[in-house]
């Protein structure tokens, strides 16, 4: 965690051992909510408030797969959306407690990833994880494309309807959903991009600094296009 400096990143102050042989770790104080809590009983928002949100994800990622490190957990329950002191939101990405050092020789994390194990979420794991194939970082940009598509629409595009191993098995083989097939008003550019971020062939994907980029494009679409079900302007409680 201490070896991604962004702004968008939750900030580690100090870590160490206390006397009575305690591993710690100082972060910053954190004041709002997870996006999970935003998108809860299946909320969506617009096309304007989903790039807002996850493009300083992307950005966050971007520096980390820099970095060589995968983050392996992305989810909306590790995205905060901070208030700052001065009421200004901030998005912070948290836990990276489970991420994979990709350059063994700068620190050993080999204990982290073992074959047949799975470390993170199925719901937003990228197929070549499931199938614990070989990855890096573009696993995370499947990882975001989930986000991308629960956001907008407020369903994860695999429902896993209480049957994980069901899910797993559609999300390795069947194509993401059309998503203006379920909602006609989203347009044909946020269709594109989210598809290519959850696209099965990894090779496929944008990076996440192309990602970003992207997003931040869908700014300039008429806003009216997606659900009015907004959460830019709500007041979180403190946490």
């Amino acid at each position: 965690m201490s070896r991604i400096k962004h702004d968008n990143a939750v900030t580690v102050i100090d870590g160490g051992v206390s006397q009575d042989g305690l591993p710690y770790i100082i972060m910053e104080l954190l004041s709002g909510r997870v996006l999970d809590a935003a998108l809860a009983d299946g909320a969506r928002l617009s096309v304007a408030r989903t790039a807002e949100i996850l493009a300083p994800v992307c950005d966050v990622l971007a520096t980390a797969h820099a970095q060589g490190l995968v983050h392996r957990d992305i989810k909306p329950d590790n995205v905060f959306l901070h208030r700052d002191a001065g009421g200004r939101e901030v998005v912070k990405v948290l836990d990276f407690g489970v991420a994979k050092l990709l350059d063994d020789s700068k620190a050993s994390m080999r204990s982290l990833t073992m074959s047949g194990n799975l470390v993170g979420t199925p719901q937003y794991m990228a197929p070549e994880r499931l199938s614990d194939q070989s990855y890096d970082g573009r696993s995370d940009i499947y990882a975001v494309g989930i986000m991308l598509f629960q956001c907008l629409l407020g369903r994860l595009p695999f429902p896993s309807d209480g049957n994980l191993f069901a899910m797993i098995v559609t999300a390795m083989k069947t194509p993401a959903p059309r998503l203006s097939e379920i909602d006609p008003a989203i347009p044909e550019a946020v269709e594109r991009a989210v598809l290519a971020a959850l696209e099965k062939d990894p090779a496929l994907r944008p990076t996440a600094a192309e990602l970003a980029a992207q997003l931040r494009q869908w700014t300039e679409l008429d806003r009216s296009v997606s659900s009015d079900r907004s959460v830019s302007n709500d007041q979180p409680a403190a946490s």
